[in-house]
């Protein structure tokens, strides 16, 4: 996916969320409350540990090292509490399991008693697509408030090299800080930017305007879609067609949505 597009498809009251642009790494740093095992459903790495025909990755340290590597291909798992959690599963929740993996959806929940899990991750190609059952709605708000953070501070240091504007742009990385923060997930704009999401959020951050103090990037609804391929090929086409345009506003120490 590009770096610099963000497309979030949520279906907040199924705890669903279909996305693209944001990749494992981002998905474990944005994480107040880490976990500390996951079942592999299919990847191409080995775990530390081997169960009941899965291989398990053990430990917060071993998670945020596989989180660094280049992950291409089909990349999915589950959290789960304890280490040998999986061996609680009877057979038919296992059959439920590798149903999830390979329809996408589960047959009944995607969160299993037996394992405690938060999380199903079904990715392809890391930042390339990814469909994510949250049992928690504030991970989903810590994971979009992270990359939009992450992202705009890097963009907005980095738009203008003029002394003048120097101030003004370290006013804007804390207060970037301050009101999209991880730690601000009780923030009323996150949750304003998840809610759009329910119409398919797209993003693009080349689209920032930066001028007479004042931040600006359009927000475009342009519905479900899952294929990324054709939002990077055609963005232009679809935020010409987008459903809705808004814009994220910086001005006077604040930020809002506008239309």
């Amino acid at each position: 996916m590009s770096k610099d597009i963000l497309y979030l498809k949520s279906n907040i009251k199924n705890c669903e969320y279909l996305y693209s642009g944001i990749s494992f790494n981002d998905f474990i740093k944005s994480l107040n409350n880490k976990f500390e095992n996951i079942v592999l459903l299919k990847a191409d790495y080995i775990g530390n540990s081997f169960r009941r025909n899965f291989e398990i990755v053990e430990g917060i340290e071993n998670i945020i090292k596989l989180a660094k590597e280049d992950i291409y291909g089909d990349f999915s798992f589950v959290d789960c509490s304890k280490n040998d959690s999986i061996e609680k599963l009877e057979d038919i929740e296992i059959a439920e399991l590798l149903f999830l993996e390979h329809m996408k959806y589960p047959l009944n929940s995607p969160f299993f008693d037996a394992l405690g899990n938060r999380f199903v991750y079904l990715s392809h190609d890391n930042d390339f697509y990814c469909k994510l059952y949250c049992k928690t709605e504030n991970d989903i708000l810590n994971m979009l408030s992270y990359k939009i953070q992450n992202k705009l501070t890097k963009l907005i240091c980095g738009l203008t090299s003029k002394p003048s504007d120097l101030s003004f742009r370290f006013t804007i990385k804390n207060t970037i800080s301050k009101k999209l923060g991880i730690d601000v997930v009780e923030s009323i704009l996150p949750k304003k930017l998840l809610n759009l999401s329910e119409s398919g959020l797209l993003i693009d951050f080349n689209d920032i305007e930066l001028s007479n103090n004042t931040v600006i990037l359009n927000l475009y609804i342009i519905g479900k879609t899952t294929d990324m391929d054709n939002i990077i090929n055609n963005k232009n086409d679809y935020k010409v067609n987008a459903i809705d345009t808004l814009k994220l506003i910086y001005k006077d120490d604040n930020w809002i949505i506008s239309q």
